[in-house]
């Protein structure tokens, strides 16, 4: 076997930011099942979530809407439904202090999921409601204020224009409710469209998973102009199969960063990825973020003053079958600052959704079966990071963690790229498919960031999981070789 060339990469920032402690959590529901699916701060410091309740008349879930004060207590909820399913995905503020939601319901219109658009003045009661919908499924998944004034609503449709299962929508409506114009985008495949922003030059972009282009789905990028016409479309290939989840505008609106979670090489495991385009659809960045878990996923992308981004989401490891809510601070460059896991021993958590405060931190939306009986809505404030390094000194992570193998699949070399808290002994391990050790080498490194390239050469093609350990922490990440 060929020699390992390690290099030390030293990281120089101008500051450097600790984990966010948590301000409080609190639970929402009854014995029933609920969940909150999108939250947002509200004028008078609180917050309101959308998501469903099955504590209903009929049983089946009903969209359901709740407002909490800036301490996270309940204010008042209500529902919107019949008597069969509906559910809540996206929520935005109205100009008048109201709220619109959007999700889908099957028991009104065409019998099928049916497409719902919801206004509610201060306290929850409706306004108005749109809907839209074939004989097939129909669905809102996200909502924004447009600047000149009504709203926009991303979802899908199961019957496109052009005979496909799925296509991306986009829809447009005036402040009172009414239909400006809806289209949807896509080619031969199955598009799906979960997430839009609007730009500062008054277009749109879309955001969601194709199926149209690579023969498996990618995350999917649409650019529209005010009146609906697509601009541009693309897609970044990142794992075997991509879902495109959510998308926000970049600090400096030059871009867009959106999150979801690629498949690693055809297998079950999933990581976390963020990417990063241009405003005309070119894409600057994306990495993947896994570490020993069985899945990891973004739900949902929030940016950053520095330039960089956190995602949220779910990650899950071998051992058990709880989840915890998944958070990762990166820069602007993608590269990880930070990662952090919230959740109790034995219990499931699920984040959904996360928005910025205005007090610096972020607040956090999903459900966990901790509550009262099955499972419960929750909110989880999290403060402001905290400045831990002065200006010009470097940084040294405040822990270790693996942060991304490339290339992969991988021809001979693959590098790994790590962080170390402190100087140590690290070990590197090679496990093939049969769980045999393949390969082993032991380091001595300063603390840091690390760049480490293993050459290969001996080894027959197939996968192989890549462990680091130092002391008691272990992160391992799967490689394929392919001659």
């Amino acid at each position: 076997m060929k020699p390992i060339l390690v290099t030390m990469l030293l990281l120089i920032v101008s500051v450097a930011f600790a984990q966010p402690d948590v301000e409080w959590t609190h639970t929402y529901g009854s014995a029933a099942n609920e969940q909150a699916r999108c939250v947002i701060q509200t004028a008078d410091g609180g917050y309101a979530f959308v998501g469903t309740t099955r504590d209903t008349q009929y049983g089946d879930p009903d969209i359901w809407l709740v407002k909490v004060d800036a301490d996270g207590s309940e204010q008042w909820s209500t529902t919107f439904g019949g008597d069969l399913r509906e559910a809540g995905m996206g929520l935005c503020a109205a100009p008048d202090g109201g709220y619109v939601l959007t999700g889908y319901t099957t028991s009104l219109g065409s019998g099928w999921r049916d497409l719902w658009v919801i206004k509610t003045d201060a306290n929850g009661t409706l306004v108005w409601e749109y809907l839209d919908g074939t004989f097939e499924n129909d669905e809102g998944w996200c909502v924004i204020p447009v600047s000149a004034g009504g709203y926009a609503v991303a979802g899908y449709t199961e019957t496109g224009s052009n005979d496909t299962w799925f296509q991306a929508t986009l829809h447009r409506l005036s402040e009172d409710g009414d239909l400006l114009w809806s289209q949807e985008f896509g080619e031969d495949q199955e598009e799906w469209g979960e997430s839009v922003v609007e730009t500062p030059d008054g277009n749109f972009i879309l955001a969601g998973t194709t199926g149209s282009f690579t023969g498996n789905r990618d995350a999917y990028l649409v650019g529209v102009d005010p009146d609906g016409y697509e601009l541009w479309e693309t897609y970044r290939h990142i794992g075997n199969s991509d879902w495109g989840h959510a998308a926000c505008l970049t600090h400096d609106g030059t871009g867009v960063f959106v999150a979801g979670q690629a498949d690693q090489h055809n297998s079950d495991l999933y990581q976390a990825f963020a990417a990063r385009a241009d405003l005309d659809g070119t894409w600057t960045w994306n990495f993947r973020y896994g570490m020993t878990t069985f899945y990891d996923y973004a739900r949902t992308v929030c940016a950053l003053a520095d330039g960089g981004c956190i995602i949220s989401g779910i990650t899950k490891d071998y051992t058990t079958d709880k989840n915890d809510m998944l958070l990762v601070r990166v820069d602007a460059n993608g590269y990880t600052v930070w990662r952090t896991q919230i959740g109790e021993a034995d219990v499931v958590e699920w984040a959904f959704d996360m928005k910025p405060t205005a007090d610096g931190g972020h607040i956090i939306a999903g459900y966990t079966d901790s509550g009262e009986g099955g499972y419960d809505a929750c909110l989880i404030k999290l403060a402001e990071e905290i400045n831990s390094v002065p200006e010009g000194e470097e940084q040294v992570p405040d822990r270790h963690g693996l942060l991304r193998a490339y290339p992969n699949p991988f021809n001979g070399e693959v590098k790994l790229t790590f962080k170390l808290e402190r100087p140590g002994e690290v070990a590197v391990n090679l496990i093939n498919a049969e769980g045999q050790q393949v390969y082993h080498d032991a380091l001595t490194l300063t603390g840091g960031e690390q760049l480490y390239s293993l050459n290969a050469d001996g080894l027959a093609s197939g996968t192989y999981l890549c462990q680091l350990t130092t002391g008691s922490w272990q992160a391992a990440t799967r490689v394929v070789l392919v001659k």
